[in-house]
């Protein structure tokens, strides 16, 4: 491993509580070199600089390479991340960057083009996140376990002694019995592939119990300290300690999912909503408006976009469908959020349910493909408008022939567009897919 990264500086992308520090970590105890651990929301680019010119001349009289960890390194500007680039290239430092930012669109190209690129999932059930959550539970376990043989009686110590405190085993047992396997699932869901998450919310509902179990601290007379010895049930309340599925909902403090209104994620629900109102699953587009409205999505940049699908998957299979997102738009200006969630609900399965024609979304695409590509032809002369006598000398609307004075169903011979493209088509001009005698699709 020591030698990959010599070769190549990394950056780790991923969501929140993945374990980017912590792989950071890893790699840099599993090499010779020195490790700086830095983020770019606490150390400025001067704080870099000088970490950087500390590791050239550290590489310089010991020939020991520098892993320089910077958390947070999209929240550089990709100016300031030019400074990087000489001390990577020369290979004095390992940079280690983490972001949970795009790095294609928030990493310097020069830089992203000298580091790998190693793309972290949020954590799962498949990944030993219950594991994790075990451990994390056995630790925090341990603290109250200190905390509660202080207030035992002296009967009671030797009940603990004899079953939870008897070994280590048997500690590690007990604390595994009170994790009911529902309030491990519901933390893995509530976290939302958050390790971070998952633990605090641990820690909290942990700490709840513990209220439960251990007399309050408050000042104690002398009288009350002579009859602790009377004051049993401490180890009981102990025994019957579970951590249910209730209590990890009640110590979730999140009241929605991870959402970053500009970040990845954001695209991504948008994209995926978009995608199942064009693809027919009104389900399925219940469940990513959903997902973004309980996020803390904004609902008019929802129904904005309600209103471009509306024209451009379902078209003139059926008109109505942009009226209607419209409506919704100013429903959702009019009363806001939560009472315009059911507006979007509406709007989103009529869409998903309606017959689709994208015909003036790709003829318009194919218009503007032709403007931008091809010379600007000339208003044909016949349909200039032609509002001084000038105009009308120089022929501007001379045999303009106007439509309503002619019989409904005449054929008139009027030509519409410009010479250069007399017999261009945009509307019914795209390829459809075909199905195969293999049975697969195909242009």
């Amino acid at each position: 491993m020591d030698g990959a990264l010599n070769d190549r500086s990394i950056i780790l992308w991923g969501p929140c509580g993945v374990g980017k520090t912590t792989l950071a970590r890893i790699i840099a105890h599993s090499t010779k070199a020195q490790f700086k651990e830095m983020s770019a929301t606490t150390n400025g680019v001067a704080d870099v600089r000088k970490v950087f010119e500390d590791a050239k001349n550290l590489f310089q009289l010991t020939r020991q390479r520098t892993i320089i960890f910077l958390d947070e390194i999209h929240r550089f500007t990709k100016a300031q991340q030019d400074i990087f680039l000489p001390f990577v290239e020369k290979g004095t430092i390992t940079l280690i960057g983490a972001t949970t930012e795009n790095p294609s669109f928030r990493v310097n190209s020069a830089l992203l083009s000298r580091c790998r690129v190693l793309t972290l999932d949020k954590l799962s059930l498949e990944d030993g996140m219950d594991r994790m959550i075990r451990r994390a539970a056995r630790i925090k376990w341990r603290d109250i376990l200190e905390m509660a043989e202080d207030h035992m009686t002296s009967h009671e110590l030797d009940r603990y002694n004899a079953t939870i405190g008897k070994d280590e085993q048997s500690t590690n047992d007990w604390i595994d019995a009170t994790l009911e396997s529902g309030a491990v699932k519901w933390l893995i869901d509530l976290s939302d592939g958050d390790g971070r998450s998952a633990i605090n919310t641990l820690e909290i509902a942990v700490q709840g119990l513990s209220t439960l179990i251990l007399p309050d601290d408050t000042e104690q007379d002398s009288e009350d300290k002579l009859d602790k010895e009377l004051e049993a049930g401490v180890l009981d309340k102990l025994l019957a300690a579970k951590l249910t599925a209730e209590s990890v909902k009640s110590a979730f403090q999140k009241t929605h999912l991870q959402y970053d209104r500009q970040g990845d994620e954001h695209y991504n629900l948008i994209s995926a909503l978009h995608k199942s109102v064009r693809g027919g699953d009104a389900d399925a587009a219940l469940y990513w408006l959903g997902r973004m409205l309980v996020a803390g999505e904004e609902p008019l940049y929802i129904a904005r976009r309600l209103v471009r699908m509306a024209s451009e998957d379902i078209g003139m299979a059926d008109s109505s469908a942009l009226p209607l997102a419209v409506a919704t738009y100013q429903a959702c200006q009019m009363i806001g959020m939560p009472e315009c969630d059911v507006n979007l609900a509406h709007c989103v399965v009529y869409m998903a349910k309606a017959k689709k024609s994208v015909d003036a979304y790709k003829a318009y695409g194919l218009v503007k493909q032709t403007v931008s590509e091809e010379f600007a032809h000339p208003v044909p002369i016949h349909l200039r408008n032609a509002p001084t006598t000038l105009m009308k000398d120089l022929g501007y609307g001379h045999e303009y022939k106007y439509n309503p004075s002619y019989p409904e169903g005449a054929i008139i011979d009027q030509e519409y567009l410009p010479k250069g493209l007399k017999r261009r088509k945009f509307l019914g001009e795209f390829p459809v897919m075909k199905l195969g005698e293999n049975g697969e699709w195909h242009l």
